[in-house]
């Protein structure tokens, strides 16, 4: 009897384990383990700097100070380098402030860039008579393309003091969760991390987070990358992901993932153009005081009939809801409508009262999911009769009326026509601040309303959502103001920053909100300040990212125009007009909580009394004020802009359905091509940029021709990249469908 395997057995089982093995071998030679990076420092410095910035004046020269190199009493009494205070200087630049206490440069030593993705970094670390002032040291890394600087913030190194420590071993995880991006030499182009990790030309330590300036001597040695295997070129070579974008309009906003490579191509940021006939509408019924505001409220248009609708509030003393009406959008009538009695007559467009002394906040939703023709619309505002105080001069001169409503809340009406409106009191739709904005979101078929709550003592964003309008699910924290944001604001002036509203609207496959930014004047949460409106997208209406560049979507006017203060924009999405985006807002010519302040309220009394008129301060504050109008071209948020020489930008692999190409560019002042790659980045025959019939146009909607040929439909739901070619022209949106809209 054999207890061993027969010569048949033993054929199969090398029948079955031979390919595997041979895979095996294939993938080891293909993923060769890589060289590792290493500065020993046995024989000099090896090319690292301490880097001082501008020479420590601000406009100066940049200065690479040179690093001490000892031959011995490192590890193991081996060689090591070290730098001082003497020879360093804090980054201005940097957010936070930082001091690149080790920099060194790959083109220093004519060595090609690095992919550290999941590289290995070991060191030993070591501080003589180091104060590093509350600061933490982290591994840093910095890229050629877009110059962006990222630390590694969720791995802080321990410097430890008088002696070498154990080494340190840490991964790079290409995590954007994991680091912070503290600068970039680009703004309008941050390079993403994984951009970055991927073609690393410099990397270093700092240090970030330090209160006054860090003294004493810093040593290193024995600095180790490990690069990750990466597949050679032509030997079992993994083919890259293949995205399925089918026909939906590409933006900047959502095709950041599906961009490979930017060769010369900067973002250009838009903001919007105010209109000449601004303020379109003003105060100028008794009813409305001397204040007219949008204040979240909205404008809707009727594409079928062309009427244009607009939901204000009037400010006599107590907020009244108002209704206006125009053909065009921009002359707006407001006819008497004979709902509400306002001093014993009913001539007037208020359609809506409830004694409330200050704003109401209100959103107007129209949703296509409701069946019952009596709630067609619904108007959500706030009622707050708790916030009563009668020594606040703007409660105690209006005194409190309020008898329908028992909590402070956001209440819902309901409405056939969007005029004549039936409140349910009997109790809150939405608990929260004052602040909610309610939109119907198509795309998750259900409301949603962002809610101003405080978190942390500051005004901050959350989310309710609701599937009948109704009744709202619990809160959901969204949006907080960041760092980037405080130091923003206190850079012109003011104290911090918060989030005090918020606007959203869902394009395409991503959604677009435009956030108050409120650049507070006292300490957090207090009343006085400046609200600036900024632009925000996100992927679910929940994740939000800010643009490279922050700076209001709509700018301020000048000094005593009727927007030289806040700006508040409206709380619907814009208007498609005849290929124009119309974005509505209110503007002020005093800051937020400025009518409290007592030199301003005494001002107001001695202006009335000089105009023989009665003196209420909810009625005279915010003189001037109105609603405005700022356009945009469809679409053009954001683009990406060539120059001279012409930029360049690769997408990654992958499929589409259509039958053409369409641009959304200007190109009058230069040319715009197109090719059309193979999934390993080669022209297709006939699809090369010089095949492309050059675009010299500004178009919304250009189609896309190569010789003569635009019929891309052999290639629909094949594996391609495009490659656009930018002179002097700036791209906006590409999308692939059948025709022209």
């Amino acid at each position: 009897m054999s207890h061993g395997f027969s010569r048949r057995a033993s054929r199969r089982l090398l029948e079955a384990v031979l390919p595997g093995l041979f895979a095996v071998l294939c993938s080891a030679r293909a993923c060769a383990e890589p060289q590792p990076v290493v500065n020993a420092f046995n024989s000099d410095a090896e090319g690292w700097q301490v880097y001082d910035f501008a020479g420590g004046v601000p406009g100066g020269n940049k200065i690479f100070a040179q690093v001490t190199w000892e031959k011995a009493g490192g590890v193991g009494n081996s060689g090591y380098i070290w730098g001082d205070d003497s020879r360093w200087r804090i980054n201005l630049p940097e957010t936070p402030d930082s001091i690149l206490a080790f920099v060194f440069y790959r083109k220093w030593a004519g060595a090609p860039e690095l992919d550290l993705r999941d590289a290995e970094v070991s060191v030993y670390l070591r501080g003589d008579k180091l104060d590093l002032k509350g600061a933490k040291c982290y591994f840093w890394v910095s890229d050629t393309q877009t110059v962006t600087r990222w630390h590694y913030t969720a791995h802080p190194l321990p410097v430890p003091e008088g002696h070498w420590g154990e080494k340190q071993t840490f991964v790079l995880k290409n995590d954007e969760a994991l680091w912070h991006s503290s600068w970039s030499g680009e703004p309008q182009n941050v390079g993403s991390l994984d951009a970055v990790l991927g073609g690393v030309d410099s990397y270093g330590l700092a240090f970030v987070g330090f209160t006054q300036k860090v003294t004493g001597r810093f040593a290193m040695d024995e600095l180790q990358v490990r690069l990750r295997p990466r597949p050679e070129r032509g030997a079992g070579r993994v083919q890259p992901t293949v995205a399925a974008i089918g026909s939906s309009r590409r933006f900047w906003f959502n095709s950041q993932d599906l961009i490979e490579k930017q060769l010369i191509v900067r973002l250009l940021q838009n903001q919007l153009v105010k209109h000449p006939q601004n303020p379109l509408m003003v105060a100028d019924k008794p009813w409305e005081g001397t204040l007219v505001q949008l204040y979240s409220c909205d404008i809707h248009h009727d594409s079928d009939s062309g009427k244009w609708q607009m939901w204000y509030e009037g400010h006599p003393a107590e907020v009244l809801m108002c209704t206006a009406f125009s053909n065009d959008g921009l002359r707006w009538t407001k006819p008497s409508l004979d709902l509400q009695s306002w001093q014993g007559s009913r001539d007037n467009n208020i359609i809506l009262q409830t004694h409330y002394w200050d704003a109401h906040c209100a959103s107007i939703v129209k949703a296509p999911t409701e069946k019952d023709p009596e709630k067609r619309y619904k108007l959500y505002y706030w009622v707050a009769p708790t916030w009563y105080n009668p020594k606040i001069p703007p409660h105690a001169e209006v005194g409190f009326h309020i008898t329908d409503y028992r909590a402070s809340a956001h209440y819902v009406a309901f409405s056939s026509d969007g005029i004549r409106f039936t409140p349910k009191t009997d109790r809150p739709a939405i608990v929260g601040s004052d602040f909610a904005t309610v939109l119907f979101d198509p795309r998750k078929g259900c409301y949603r309303a962002y809610v101003k709550e405080m978190r942390g003592g500051r005004r901050a964003m959350s989310l309710r959502e609701s599937g009948d309008g109704i009744n709202f699910g619990e809160m959901v924290p969204v949006l907080d103001a960041d760092k980037t944001d405080d130091v923003s604001v206190q850079r012109r002036g003011y104290n911090n920053a918060e989030i005090y509203g918020m606007h959203v609207w869902p394009v395409g496959d991503f959604y677009l909100g435009i956030v108050w930014l409120y650049c507070c004047s006292g300490t957090p949460g207090t009343l006085l300040g400046k609200i600036e409106p900024y632009l925000m997208y996100g992927p679910d209406g929940i994740a939000w990212k800010r643009l490279p560049v922050r700076e209001p979507l709509i700018a301020s006017g000048p000094a005593g125009s009727f927007d030289s203060a806040n700006i508040y924009t409206t709380g619907n999405g814009p208007i498609l007009k005849e290929d124009q985006l119309f974005f509505y807002y209110h503007g002020t010519g005093v800051v937020h909580g400025q009518d409290y302040e007592p030199d301003v309220q005494e001002q107001l009394r001695e202006e009335a009394k000089q105009a023989g008129i009665p003196f209420r301060l909810k009625a005279n504050h915010r003189r001037y004020a109105g609603v405005g109008l700022a356009t945009l071209p469809r679409d053009r948020y954001v683009g990406w802009c060539g120059g001279t020489v012409p930029g360049l930008l690769t997408t990654r692999p992958f499929t589409f359905t259509g039958k053409q190409l369409f641009l959304n560019v200007d190109a009058s002042r230069g040319e715009t091509r197109v090719a059309i790659l193979d999934q390993d980045g080669k022209p297709l025959p006939g699809f090369a940029a010089d095949d492309c019939v050059a675009v010299s146009a500004d178009s919304l909607d250009q189609v896309v021709g190569w010789t003569g040929n635009c019929d891309l439909s052999s290639l629909a739901g094949k594996a391609v990249r495009l490659q656009f070619h930018l002179r002097h022209s700036v791209l906006y949106t590409w999308q692939f469908r059948d025709e022209q809209k």
